[in-house]
């Protein structure tokens, strides 16, 4: 349920014609918006211009967002990033209309795709970072948390879905796509914790990318938290906890970021649930802001 990103499609092909430039266009100048929003998010959270703009442009140009620039699908991703880093700007304020407009840029991303509830916990680890009195927020948490039961209970109770793919949960598919819904529960979150790392690592250093992710080469299981793969997972979480806390209680913003990255990460990890994909580039497009 993404009306606001097929609404976009719409404009798009009514603006620019229905050739596949036109939606590639709009995709370029949603880019550029998000890298724009997120120079503007950085520097009012005290950041000086000159590493804002290094950020931003980094995001920018990052190898990692091809495949959201690329194909059409990836409009989704572009919109419910751009809502979010905006709905953070506007958060940062007290005045009632910048709150106001902060909960209807959170709806714009919902109705965008659905991880912009993530935007829930970075409001308050950013709010906890920053020490706003979280007390005198209740009020614009409280609607915040009613304007997302609202659109859980449309989704659950008020669409009408059409008939159901034979193939869409065949044991062949999921076999290839989705190979971590045939695990035990443990295995599953040490095999998506290695995932996570290969990400991590996409990221830092973006070499063999593609589309989609799958099969068993990339879905090995992990099976004991000493094996190499698990010492490798559990070190590094140690590693990325300990530095998170320590630039945290520095009231450095990379303390922030570690834990940001990690909410932002949350809902498509397939560690507390199994998702669609099992790893894809598109998934690493906020979390990398």
């Amino acid at each position: 349920f993404r009306p606001l990103t097929i609404l976009s499609f719409a404009l798009n092909r009514n603006v620019l014609g229905p050739e596949a430039w036109s939606y590639h266009a709009g995709n370029v100048i949603l880019h550029a918006m998000v890298g724009a929003t997120l120079f503007m998010l950085l520097r009012a959270w005290g950041i000086d211009a000159s590493r804002a703009f290094f950020a931003a442009a980094l995001f920018a140009v990052h190898p990692i967002h091809t495949e959201v620039l690329n194909m059409m699908v990836g409009r989704s991703e572009l919109l419910a990033g751009f809502f979010l880093l905006l709905a953070l700007i506007l958060a940062a304020g007290t005045a009632p209309w910048r709150l106001w407009a902060s909960g209807l840029c959170f709806l714009l991303g919902l109705l965008s795709k659905e991880h912009a509830i993530t935007f829930l916990a970075s409001l308050l680890l950013s709010d906890l970072f920053f020490r706003r009195n979280i007390r005198q927020r209740l009020p614009f948490y409280t609607a915040l948390l009613a304007l997302t039961g609202c659109w859980l209970l449309y989704r659950q109770f008020g669409l009408e879905y059409g008939p159901v793919d034979p193939f869409k949960n065949s044991a062949q598919i999921n076999a290839i796509y989705q190979p971590l819904e045939l695990l035990t529960t443990p295995v599953r979150i040490l095999t998506a914790l290695k995932i996570q790392i290969l990400f991590l690592a996409r990221q830092l250093l973006p070499l063999n990318l593609q589309a989609v992710y799958s099969g068993q080469a990339i879905a090995a299981p992990v099976t004991s938290l000493f094996s190499g793969w698990g010492i490798m997972i559990w070190t590094s979480i140690a590693a990325l906890t300990v530095l998170g806390y320590y630039g945290w209680r520095r009231h450095r913003c990379f303390g922030l970021a570690i834990f940001l990255y990690a909410v932002s990460f949350s809902v498509t990890a397939n560690i507390f649930f199994v998702s669609g994909v099992l790893m894809a580039e598109r998934s690493a497009y906020l979390p990398s802001a």
